[in-house]
């Protein structure tokens, strides 16, 4: 698996599974609202889980692997289509062309081990997948390789299939994990990049996946060139990309781009979404995502409570004390990193006896009451 970036450590998580091929359901190529060729996964499937099988180019609201259904800030999360986009599942894992008869047909023959792909791993959403726009210039996937002629084909930023996932919180950390594969194509990398903004200007993280053996360029005892037959056959059902650490801009979007390496088509057969809670930072008691003055008057108003005290050090129990105001100092930042907050904020000690004074007088009330 490639991995990009680094996930904090985290308290919660949810998984979001999407299959980019959709047979409505029944298995019917270019069906009621499912894609070319396509075909859905089963609900749960094998795994227990639940997917949702999308036909391309149409706005879908998501559940997680739980069946239930996403929603952030009471809007729904959905996955949205940006550009023009194509569908097939011709040559994809399956190995060989899906042409002819249906999708539910293939399932049976389809014998290749993607238990490598984690929860991606599921037939159905192998068998189908997302590729370039078809854009005016023409066919964007390169040299006519069913004759092994090198001829021309367009090449160039308008094969770049876009899509957003729409209405994601922006407390959690995102991690998209892409499965690609297909062979007939004259890249053997796709690329896939994301960005926070819907201009696809600010990129935040990008990575590329070998959807299917590369084509060597050799060349034979005549100087003729020679193309590695099992090119063909030999796609991607082993490897995953992933782009971890992500957070949602401004309007709580992501924006997902795909494109073959050079330019030409790119694939994407499947896709997982992971959103994680981080755990927040020891001391950062007013949980706002930094540890600074405004934790010590948390702190301070709540000395010797028994209160729920946020990112407390789980190493403190019982009533908040000295010790949660040590936890907070050794993490302040709000004075820079490294500084000290000595005279910065008053000397705890004194606090901390005046409370413990109030509460062991209270305690002797209470007994001569009693």
């Amino acid at each position: 698996m490639l991995l990009v970036g680094q996930a904090s450590f985290v308290c919660a998580q949810q998984k979001v599974l999407i299959d980019f091929g959709n047979g409505n359901g029944n298995g019917i190529p270019d069906g009621p609202n499912g894609s070319y060729r396509g075909i859905s996964v089963p609900n749960p499937d094998p795994n227990g889980h639940y997917w949702n099988s999308n036909s391309p180019g149409y706005l879908m609201p998501l559940v997680d692997i739980t069946n239930t259904a996403v929603v952030n800030a009471g809007l729904p999360m959905q996955l949205g289509w940006v550009s023009g986009v194509g569908t097939d599942s011709y040559n994809g894992a399956y190995g060989a062309g899906t042409d002819a008869g249906t999708p539910s047909e293939y399932m049976p023959f389809f014998t290749t081990d993607l238990s490598l792909l984690g929860d991606l791993g599921v037939k159905q959403a192998a068998f189908d997948y997302a590729t370039g726009p078809n854009p005016p210039e023409g066919l964007g996937d390169g040299p006519d390789n069913n004759n092994f002629v090198h001829v021309p084909g367009f090449q160039g930023p308008q094969n770049a299939t876009k899509f957003d996932l729409i209405g994601l919180d922006p407390a959690k950390k995102y991690t998209l994990i892409f499965y690609g594969s297909h062979a007939y194509n004259n890249d053997a990398t796709t690329t896939y990049s994301v960005f926070s903004d819907a201009a696809y200007t600010s990129q935040i993280g990008t990575v590329d996946l070998n959807v299917h053996h590369p084509i060597p360029e050799d060349a034979d005892a005549s100087g003729n060139s020679v193309i590695d037959p099992g090119w063909r056959n030999a796609v991607n059902t082993d490897t995953l990309a992933t782009i971890s650490n992500l957070s949602p801009g401004p309007d709580t979007n992501l924006y997902i781009s795909f494109i073959g390496k050079t330019g030409y088509y790119g694939y994407l057969n499947a896709m997982e979404v992971i959103a994680t809670t981080p755990a927040g930072t020891t001391g950062d008691y007013n949980n706002n995502g930094k540890v600074d003055a405004a934790d010590y008057t948390v702190w301070r108003d709540h000395l010797g409570q028994t209160f729920t005290l946020p990112n407390r050090d789980l190493a403190n129990g019982g009533p908040i004390s000295l010790a949660d105001y040590t936890s907070w100092k050794n993490h302040f930042t709000g004075a820079g990193s490294g500084a000290s907050v000595s005279g910065a904020v008053p000397e705890p000690s004194a606090i901390v006896l005046s409370v413990m004074a109030i509460v062991g007088l209270t305690g002797i009330g209470r007994r001569h009451k009693s």
